[in-house]
């Protein structure tokens, strides 16, 4: 039995003691030595034990471009409102969005209407990193939607606008406003003192999350 199999065997006896005990990285070493995507796709699937799934995931985002053949099966993954399982879903779809299939960016859009805080605020981070393409075709694909469509398109002019102008949207009633105009502080690279000096008031603890580590 290879070192591969006996690691997979491993997994699959024992999902939380192989990834407490450092085995989702040695499995990536396996890959990057020959064992084949297919093998890690196995992993990826909704039905297993939620241990086998985050070890999978793990994987995947630690493959750069080379899982953009597994991210429709990653994205599959986000109704299991997982916190560690949806964070890097959203680093597999962030990278594999970039280049090509940038409609796919818009289920990171839609994270930023999580109940979860550390989603969000992961997927603000990455909506401030994201490029126009990924922009614009999120904004495409969610026109009915007041909220996202202003939000959208201030990540897409964010050039244009001042740290005042951003600083109105801080403390809006709604959180998904909020969470864009912290998006769009971080694309800026706004340090949280200058936004602290503009608006006239307390700073939520989420945008200040967002602004000052994503």
């Amino acid at each position: 039995m290879s070192q591969a199999e006996k690691l997979l065997t491993r997994l699959y006896n024992d999902p939380t003691a192989f990834r407490e005990n450092g085995g989702p990285y040695a499995l990536l070493q396996e890959h990057f030595a020959g064992l084949p995507l297919v093998r890690l796709k196995q992993l990826l699937k909704i039905d297993l034990p939620i241990d086998i799934i985050r070890a999978g995931i793990w994987i995947a985002s630690e493959l750069g471009r080379e899982a953009c053949c597994l991210v429709d099966e990653a994205m599959h993954l986000l109704p299991l409102k997982d916190r560690y399982i949806s964070y890097h879903v959203l680093d597999v779809v962030m990278v594999c969005s970039s280049r090509s299939r940038h409609e796919l960016f818009v289920n990171i859009v839609q994270m930023l209407e999580s109940d979860d805080e550390i989603v969000a605020r992961r997927s603000a981070w990455l909506a401030g990193r994201a490029n126009k393409q990924q922009l614009q075709a999120a904004l495409n694909g969610l026109k009915g939607n007041i909220d996202h469509k202003w939000g959208l398109e201030y990540l897409l002019n964010s050039e244009a606008l001042s740290i005042g102008e951003i600083a109105l949207k801080v403390n809006d009633n709604s959180r998904l406003v909020q969470r864009y105009a912290a998006a769009v502080l971080r694309r800026k690279e706004v340090s949280f003192q200058s936004l602290a000096e503009t608006v006239a008031g307390p700073i939520n603890e989420e945008v200040r999350a967002i602004v000052e580590r994503g």
